[in-house]
């Protein structure tokens, strides 16, 4: 029985066998895009938090101290007014 479906899958993609190339194309293009999903998720949680990174880079690039010192001035002159 199971040599009987087999012949007509072989008939059936000797007669059709564009259509069924094409859906192979398709479906290899749908695993490989799923991959590199994968693949980018792995690589954004290796990296880590981005957000957390441009803040820690802006710390090491920039004078925080100087910027955390103006905030508590203009904070007290508020209080103060």
């Amino acid at each position: 029985m199971n040599w009987i479906r087999e012949l007509i899958r072989r008939l059936r993609y000797r007669m059709q066998g564009a259509r069924f190339d094409e859906d192979l194309a398709e479906e290899m293009r749908l695993h490989l895009e799923l991959r590199a999903e994968e693949t980018g998720d792995a690589a954004r949680r290796r990296f880590g938090n981005v957000t957390r990174m441009q803040e820690e880079s802006r710390a090491a690039w920039g004078w925080t101290w100087m910027d955390t010192v103006a905030q508590d001035l203009r904070y007290g002159l508020r209080a103060l007014a």
